[in-house]
């Protein structure tokens, strides 16, 4: 890569912002079991992805949102590993809550998010930079993303 685009020691750090679609690959396996599929009919298999796309697009968006309020209001990062962990634990709890209207959501959402605040914070590493930093450095939006 021509230098004029991307200095040598920015190489390393744009590199490492791959480590983020790593992450998410684990959170699909890991947490919602995405490769777990048993021999079944077409239908169920179509049921299963479906749910588990649903409960994907579902949890990204309510930590995606967490993660820009934290960021906003604390200046903190936060563990995308814990925090699609901590939105799992209050699945039941938004089954019934979301036929309950939009306040009731709302609550939920607030109390799922301030329990990320309280144990899906990132560990910061000596000497390396996180995500934000990097983007920030090269003028990259994560609203961009």
């Amino acid at each position: 890569m021509p230098e004029n685009i991307l200095a040598t020691e920015e190489i390393h750090d744009v590199y490492s912002l791959r480590w983020q679609v790593e992450i998410m690959f684990k959170i699909w396996k890991s947490i919602f079991k995405i490769d777990n599929v048993k021999p079944v009919k077409i239908e169920r298999f179509k049921c299963f992805l479906y749910g588990r796309l649903i409960a994907l697009i579902l949890s990204s968006t309510i930590v995606f949102s967490a993660r820009n309020i934290i960021y906003e209001e604390d200046n903190n990062e936060i563990s995308e590993l814990k925090s699609f962990c901590v939105v799992t634990e209050f699945f039941s709890t938004l089954k019934i809550e979301i036929f309950k209207g939009e306040l009731a959501i709302l609550k939920l959402i607030k109390t799922i998010i301030n329990t990320i605040r309280k144990l899906g914070k990132k560990s910061r590493k000596k000497g390396r930079k996180i995500v934000t930093d990097i983007l920030d450095y090269l003028k990259i939006s994560v609203d961009d993303l």
